[in-house]
């Protein structure tokens, strides 16, 4: 029992400091507090075989950088089919940013607007690049463009809405979330 409690006394003080790092390399509260559960039974078994840590901030930035880093490598490793993948619903926070900000943009643009916002400012698109891909000058591009965030500094501000008629359809939501999710916004003159 007396390990246990020499351990506690030197990690206490830097429990908090770590969850914060934590929090700051995972996505969310619950991976954050794995990833703090795994570096404190590491850092514990360490203690066990070294006897009393000298630096004990140190060890725990480098033991959940590693584990971290490890957990990644082994999530990279994972294969699944192309169909499986496609099957599987996003359950992550940041499908749900990129679902937001698809169905805001949704609400307040129409398909084309929308598109040529999403390939300009999430894709990098140059204006020439999204006007051969929608097959018009760059001059309407840039009009386009403009106009599209005028509207949504007005909608921000003013909470004005458009007309249902204009309004994305719920296949080019998910179409534009997963592009944003994989970063591949793919053709889309289909759906022009």
């Amino acid at each position: 029992m007396r390990h246990a409690e020499e351990f506690e006394h030197f990690i206490e003080p830097h429990l908090q400091t770590l969850h914060h790092h934590c929090l700051y390399l995972t996505p969310s509260e619950w991976d954050a507090e794995d990833l703090v559960q795994e570096v404190l039974i590491k850092a514990y078994q360490y203690y066990l075989k070294a006897g009393a840590i000298r630096h004990p901030s140190t060890l725990l930035y480098k033991m959940t950088r590693n584990i971290w880093i490890d957990g990644l490598r082994r999530h990279r490793r994972t294969v699944v089919s192309v169909h499986a993948e496609a099957d599987l619903p996003y359950s992550d926070a940041n499908y749900a940013a990129a679902r937001g900000l698809v169905e805001w943009l949704a609400e307040h643009l129409s398909e084309r607007e929308a598109y040529m916002l999403l390939l300009s400012e999430v894709f990098s698109y140059s204006y020439q690049n999204i006007a051969d891909e929608l097959q018009c000058t760059v001059a309407t591009v840039r009009m386009v463009l403009h106009r599209s965030k005028r509207t949504l500094r007005i909608t921000r501000d003013a909470r004005r809405n458009r007309p249902a008629g204009k309004r994305m359809s719920e296949y080019s939501v998910e179409y534009w979330t997963k592009a944003i999710m994989n970063d591949e916004p793919g053709r889309i003159m289909q759906f022009v």
